[in-house]
């Protein structure tokens, strides 16, 4: 049956209309955008809130006052959570008092809020704990999320007592606590290694109906394992079934970090073999610790076949990790191998960052191929920074002025105009130019020097380094001309000069011993 004309323009129409394909033909004045609305705002700014653009919310908030739509408790509470988490605590707070001018009543997120910017930003515990009482005599009885932000910026301030404090009076009021409440108590007993009130203190969740999970057992097992005490750690995983928890890989990981800074690597490596075995995979920042106490204790070798066996299994490493089997290998002279390991690197799609390449170079001056180093600086996506300058202009010293590394540093600077020199660098050319005699020109330095002028750290090692080479007599006029400036000789002079005339054998008697019996009476006096 024949189709009428009126047919096929229907149907042609319904084809453009669903034609992915189609120029869209936009008419002028066709459709007019409505005005954002409160909720649109407010979907907004928690985007770039989440994204941590306090800028960017600040900037949507008053275009909102602006255009007439007022903000409401929610979208004050969203402002101050995104100032916070920018540190921007002062900033945060005047928003409370633009709130109260606009008429609007605090709610229980935002009294929560402020608890916060006073004890966890501000430090000002008295007003929080007045808060507490402002709030309940308002009618908004503090929750358990009040209370333990409270409890957890008193915790962290080290103020146990405090916080066990605010934790009584939290069960007088019938406020039941949570895991938040519990591990903010834990880590702070932890941190200090006091595991026995620690373990109490996870007994007594029991009494609060509170679950005992995960989380909580591996504050614990970081405790046990500041206090090296790895009996505790093996009681607390071989129980965990029948406390009801499983160990994950952070347990793991805490366990073979505590074992490494104890310096028990070939145990943390035991340890790390059961994790696989029970299909566990290590954390990357646990595998980068391990990387590094087994590079640093054992074999830095051994540190490279794990690197490389970490990414067969399928476990996660990065840039990071490389960076740490590098310096280990920088460290024992194999710039070859480095070489090697900075070619795998790419091939396995990781991007060097500016330490990698630093690493790099590091390790080709120690082997004294100067040459090899342009290439690196030419290096595409590598940008010079001063620690590049601090290391070559390190060896430059050390090489006895090495003309290559001269030409070096003059390529680095052109490259980069915007560095500028730190206190590295400062360090650097005092400890060059005294261990090539030249202590006038850094006596000089150290007096001069544009806002470095006596800086302690650069008065320690000048002092160092003149009583090493035998100039007592101008360390002297040097701390003399600081106590005429009312400038004081603090603790870290003290323990350079020290450790000069120990390297001299003024630490075994004889006249060098009278010499720093001397100077230090000189020094007490003038303090």
């Amino acid at each position: 049956m024949a189709k009428s004309p009126a047919a096929f323009t229907a149907l042609r129409c319904a084809l453009r209309s669903i034609n992915p394909f189609r120029r869209a033909t936009l008419r002028p004045h066709s459709f007019t955008p409505r005005p954002l609305n409160q909720h649109d705002y407010h979907r907004l700014m928690l985007a770039f809130s989440d994204s941590k653009d306090s800028e960017a919310v600040l900037r949507l908030f008053r275009r909102m006052k602006i255009s007439n739509c007022a903000p409401d408790a929610f979208i004050y509470s969203t402002v101050v959570k995104s100032l916070l988490d920018s540190n921007q605590p002062q900033q945060a707070l005047s928003m409370f008092d633009e709130m109260l001018s606009d008429g609007i009543t605090l709610t229980l997120h935002c009294y929560t809020l402020l608890v916060k910017i006073y004890a966890c930003h501000l430090g000002r515990f008295d007003w929080a704990r007045e808060l507490l009482t402002w709030m309940a005599e308002q009618g908004c009885e503090p929750t358990v999320v009040t209370y333990s932000t409270l409890i957890d910026g008193l915790c962290k301030a080290g103020k146990i007592g405090d916080a066990l404090d605010v934790f009584d009076e939290m069960l007088q009021k019938g406020c039941k606590p949570n895991q938040h409440t519990f591990a903010s108590l834990l880590q702070a007993y932890c941190s200090k290694g006091k595991v026995k009130e620690a373990k109490e203190l996870i007994d007594s969740m029991l009494i609060h109906d509170c679950k005992r999970d995960v989380v909580i057992y591996n504050i614990l097992i970081r405790g046990f394992c500041v206090n090296s005490d790895f009996d505790e750690v093996e009681r607390v995983i071989e129980t965990s079934k029948e406390n009801g928890w499983d160990p994950d890989a952070v347990t793991y990981c805490t366990y073979i970090a505590g074992l490494c800074n104890a310096g028990l690597v070939q145990e943390a490596f035991l340890i790390l073999d059961r994790m696989v075995q029970i299909g566990l995979e290590p954390t990357n920042i646990g595998m980068n610790i391990f990387l590094d106490s087994l590079g640093e204790q054992m074999d830095v070798f051994a540190s490279r076949f794990i690197l490389e066996s970490c990414q067969k299994l399928g476990f996660d490493v990065d840039i990071i990790s490389y960076n740490t089997v590098m310096s280990h290998l920088c460290k024992r002279g194999f710039w070859v191998d480095n070489l090697n390991l900075f070619t795998v690197l790419f091939k396995k799609g990781f991007e060097p960052d500016s330490h990698t390449f630093n690493i790099l170079i590091e390790s080709f001056c120690r082997a004294g191929k100067y040459s090899m180093i342009k290439t690196i600086l030419e290096f595409e996506g590598f940008e010079p920074d001063m620690v590049t300058c601090n290391i070559l202009l390190n060896h430059f010293y050390k090489s006895g002025e090495n003309n290559e590394l001269g030409l070096l540093l003059n390529y680095v600077q052109e490259k980069s105009n915007n560095l500028s020199p730190d206190i590295i660098t400062y360090g650097t050319l005092i400890d060059g130019l005294c261990r090539s005699g030249k202590t006038f020109q850094a006596i000089h330095f150290v007096r001069n020097v544009e806002n470095y002028e006596y800086n302690t750290e650069l008065v320690a090692l000048l002092t160092y380094w003149l009583v090493r080479i035998g100039k007592t007599v101008d360390a002297l006029e040097l701390f003399e001309e600081m106590w005429e400036k009312g400038l004081v000789l603090e603790n870290r002079v003290f323990d350079r000069l020290i450790t000069g005339f120990c390297r001299k054998g003024g630490c075994e008697g004889g006249e060098e011993k009278e010499k720093m019996e001397f100077v230090l009476d000189k020094m007490l006096g003038i303090c």
